[in-house]
C-alpha cells in the first residue's frame, strides 16, 4: 500500500531513547496544522525505509492549532500536557504524555510512525437492554 508523505508535520527526533521518564518524541510542525488529524503509531522498522506496525500502540495528538515552528513532545512516561514559550518566545512547545508504564524505544528498530486520518466513520451505540433481575433456578 502506498501512501501519501506527510509534510505538514514531522517527527524530528526520538530524545532520551530507553530513559524512563525522559524519552520523548519530538515533531515540528512545518505548516498550521490541527492536531486533530494526526496519530502516532508504534512500528518495527524495516530496510526499505517503512515500518510494519505494532498491534495496540496508538497515541492521538489532540485538537491544538500548531503554527509553523512550533513543537510537540509526546513523553512515553507519566505526566500533565502544558504549553510553554520557546526561549526566543516566537513559538509554542507543546508536552503531551502517552502514559506508558515502560520506555518504548530502547531498541533501536522500534519506530514512531505518524499517520494523518482523513476519513471516520463511527459505530452508533446500540440502545441499552433492559436490566431484569436474575430468576431462581428451580
Amino acid at each position: 500500500m502506498i501512501l501519501e508523505t506527510i509534510s505538514e508535520i514531522q517527527i524530528v527526533a526520538v530524545l532520551e531513547r530507553g530513559v524512563p521518564n525522559k524519552e520523548a518524541i519530538a515533531l515540528k510542525a512545518i505548516e498550521t496544522i490541527d492536531t486533530a488529524s494526526f496519530g502516532l503509531l508504534l512500528g518495527m522498522a524495516r530496510d526499505d525505509g517503512l515500518a510494519v506496525p505494532f498491534h495496540d500502540h496508538f497515541f492521538w495528538l489532540g485538537g491544538a492549532i500548531l503554527n509553523p515552528g512550533d513543537y510537540i513532545f509526546v513523553n512515553t512516561g507519566d505526566g500533565e500536557a502544558r504549553i510553554n514559550d520557546s526561549v526566543d518566545k516566537l513559538n509554542k512547545l507543546y508536552s503531551v504524555y502517552w502514559k506508558k508504564s515502560s520506555t518504548l524505544f530502547a531498541d533501536s528498530r522500534i519506530v514512531p510512525v505518524l499517520i494523518k486520518m482523513g476519513s471516520v466513520h463511527v459505530f452508533q451505540k446500540p440502545m441499552n437492554r433492559p436490566q431484569t433481575k436474575n430468576l431462581p433456578l428451580s
